[in-house]
């Protein structure tokens, strides 16, 4: 797998446990990465300094993630900023909006 030497990525994961995980494996291959708990952090973090990618944690309920990409996909200032979801569990509502699941390795 390619890394991501050195680009800047911020994290949006609520759950302090895979939150730290997932900084742990996104910094591993390459990333500079900033963690945010709310998706308010995350715009008001987007406005001072855009990121080149986004992650966003979802656990096994999603709802809420689900809405703050929502959030991002409506703001001017993020919108066109790729979104990479992370999570183990891909739900009915994310099937729904046409998330689509991409392994890992294929980033």
């Amino acid at each position: 797998m390619a890394t991501a030497h050195g680009v800047k990525a911020l994290l949006i994961d609520d759950d302090l446990r895979a939150s730290a995980a997932h900084k742990e494996r996104l910094e591993a291959d390459g990333y500079l990465v900033t963690l945010v708990t709310d998706v308010n952090a995350a715009i008001a973090l987007i406005e001072e300094a855009p990121p080149a990618i986004v992650f966003v944690g979802i656990g096994a309920k999603g709802t809420g993630s689900i809405d703050c990409i929502q959030r991002l996909r409506t703001n001017q200032l993020s919108q066109h900023i790729p979104v990479v979801i992370l999570s183990t569990y891909l739900d009915e509502r994310a099937e729904r909006r046409r998330l689509r699941s991409v392994r890992r390795e294929n980033w």
